[in-house]
């Protein structure tokens, strides 16, 4: 690798201490940030075998068809300095970062247009995520954006391991192919253009001396004459009508990164998991109510391990726990509460009961908030003396709350509350 890179290494730590928004870190004691969905999973950094993070350039060079003058590079072979950062080694369960950047480039005709650039992504790197992480420059109009493509056609497909920067246009190969100039990625004169840093973020699997490498599609064929070897593709000319040109990049740019899987213990994580409750009352009869208590959740990426069970609170206390299931994203529980002379407000909430695999990731969560029912009194008058959050309180307050804080129906709702009593008064002195 040192003969294909003009490297700075540095000791600092890895990019991830900047702290990425998917995990935690079972050993660490807060999060970093959250994810903005039910199944919010935070990272935070420890110390850890990346230790060296490699970053430079490698030069790719390009074997373009048609071969003209006119080309990005002109008519013979050119070079593309790709700017890449990564770690050089990680311990097995670490999540990192692995960013690229195509080299600045320069067109030699003022109408450049359907810019494509595909990215060989590894197929051994668990959780792969990847973002736009530095604009592109130089374009007059297109917003860079990524998808996958079908290795072979380079039509759009989901769940591949090739990645493509574009603008929602293709040139000769993919979705939406075409030889207009004014489309997708574009620009309009002969200053130089550079496609924007892509950043991903994977997990390295538990399989020591293994590498984990990332490089372009295609690398090494002699010339690109099929969708598999045409590795950056655009339209040029003069005119809004333009000429298709397609590249394949060189043998070396089939590893732009190389990352080392050390045999250093697994780094355990811990998968935290936002949950959301509902509770509805059902009818009531002399001695108690039945209230059908729903818990919903995002299922986290390294999904809740076997036999998961959720605790169900009812003003802070458990009344029973619920297994979470194989599949879905919600799970029911039926609690009846006693009833007594006065009405009574009470709050449910969840929490995941810790859970663990055999790796030492660990999956817990809570409830982002309580949610409240009412329970009327078999004496037809409301508990005296307490609080909202205690759940007894006199007619006054019970009527503030509803006008105040409740809408829509009546025991029944998703934090933050939301219920109305249509008519209170009599609600609360014809509870038998």
């Amino acid at each position: 690798m040192d003969e294909q890179f003009q490297s700075t290494l540095t000791s600092d730590r890895h990019l991830l201490d900047k702290g990425h928004p998917m995990l935690k870190r079972a050993t660490a004691m807060a999060a970093s940030a959250a994810l903005p969905l039910a199944a919010a999973v935070a990272l935070t950094p420890m110390a850890s075998a990346q230790e060296t993070v490699i970053t430079g350039t490698v030069e790719v060079t390009y074997t373009c068809i048609a071969a003209n003058a006119a080309n990005i590079g002109g008519s013979s072979t050119w070079t593309n300095q790709v700017e890449v950062t990564y770690p050089e080694a990680v311990a097995p369960g670490e999540f990192f970062d692995v960013s690229i950047q195509p080299g600045s480039m320069q067109p030699n005709q003022t109408r450049t247009g359907r810019v494509n650039y595909d990215i060989q992504m590894p197929d051994n790197a668990d959780y792969l995520t990847q973002a736009i992480t530095s604009p592109a420059s130089g374009f007059n109009s297109g917003t860079p954006a990524l998808v996958t493509v079908n290795p072979t056609t380079k039509v759009n497909a989901a769940g591949t391991d090739v990645l493509r920067i574009w603008g929602g246009t293709s040139a000769r190969y993919g979705t939406s192919s075409g030889t207009s100039t004014n489309s997708g990625l574009a620009k309009t004169s002969t200053a130089a253009f550079q496609l924007p840093e892509v950043t991903f973020t994977m997990r390295a699997p538990n399989t020591p001396g293994e590498e984990i490498n990332f490089g372009l599609p295609g690398a090494g064929a002699a010339s690109p004459t099929t969708a598999e070897t045409a590795q950056f593709q655009y339209t040029r000319g003069t005119s809004n009508t333009g000429t298709q040109v397609e590249c394949a990049a060189s043998a070396n740019a089939a590893e732009l990164t190389s990352t080392t899987i050390t045999d250093d213990p697994w780094v355990p994580f811990e998968w935290n998991t936002d949950l959301n409750i509902q509770a509805q009352v059902g009818t009531a009869d002399e001695d108690s109510q039945p209230v059908n208590v729903v818990t919903s959740f995002q299922r986290p990426a390294n999904d809740f391990p076997e036999g998961t069970s959720l605790r169900i609170l009812r003003d802070g206390v458990e009344v029973g726990e619920v297994e979470i299931p194989e599949t879905g994203t919600s799970v029911p529980f039926a609690d009846d509460i006693p009833r007594g002379a006065q009405t009574q407000v009470y709050r449910y909430t969840a929490e995941i009961i810790e859970a663990a695999d055999d790796l030492g990731d660990t999956w817990v969560g809570e409830s982002v908030s309580s949610v409240p029912v009412i329970v009327s009194g078999t004496g037809g008058e409301p508990g005296g003396g307490g609080s909202l959050d205690t759940g007894s309180l006199d007619a006054g307050s019970l009527t503030d709350f509803a006008q105040g804080s409740l809408s829509d129906s009546v025991g029944y709702d998703v934090a933050p509350v939301s219920v109305v009593l249509p008519d209170l008064s009599v609600t609360l002195s014809s509870a038998s």
